[in-house]
């Protein structure tokens, strides 16, 4: 069985984004095989954590 490890930096492709009213935000983009989109929005918002 071989190894396989995942990059430790990751760039998005044909990344976009505007704001749809309401306060939210629409991101578009495109990943490479074996990334996640919940990782890279993770690392793109702030957010309180519940106490």
């Amino acid at each position: 069985m071989n190894s396989e490890r995942r990059a430790l930096r990751l760039i998005p492709r044909d990344f976009q984004w505007r704001f749809t009213g309401n306060k939210s935000l629409e991101l578009s983009f495109s990943l490479p095989r074996g990334c996640f989109a919940t990782a890279l929005v993770r690392e793109l918002i702030s957010y309180p954590l519940a106490s």
